[in-house]
């Protein structure tokens, strides 16, 4: 895999405050990551009253999840576009949603990145969009 164009997804970067990166990692390796993730004990996530949960995976960074989040490509990637020191320190973690659950609109509040990646959509029709609020507007 290649390191994307810097110079193009800084300007973007600072511009919109996002980015998409569709070949960060192998889709190949999707059904394996999935399978590290699913085999780590998660934690019941609520907001709010409680009503909107879901589960919460603790990711290691020696695994081979983990390994993707902190790969070299990722962290070529952040240094070529941020422009600011990024402090490495890393909290990886991943949701699992059941068809209909959803994250109530919300800013993240900890870290300087925040990195998403799908390993498993849901079929078209039940759910599984990600909708993101920018400069430009929602996407």
């Amino acid at each position: 895999m290649t390191t994307p164009d810097r110079e193009n997804l800084s300007s973007l970067f600072e511009r919109e405050r996002w980015l998409l990166l569709p070949h960060v990692f192998d889709t190949k390796n999707a059904a394996t990551l999935m399978n590290d993730l699913m085999n780590s004990h998660p934690r019941r996530v609520t907001v709010g009253a409680g009503n909107e949960w879901w589960d919460e995976y603790s990711v290691s960074q020696d695994s081979n999840l983990g390994g993707v989040l902190v790969s070299p490509i990722v962290v070529n990637t952040i240094n070529g576009i941020w422009s600011r020191k990024v402090n490495y320190t890393t909290h990886l973690w991943g949701q699992v949603y059941e068809v209909d659950q959803r994250i109530p609109w919300h800013t993240d509040g900890h870290g300087d990145i925040q990195f998403v990646l799908c390993l498993e959509a849901a079929p078209m029709g039940c759910g599984g969009t990600l909708l993101l609020r920018t400069k430009s507007g929602q996407i």
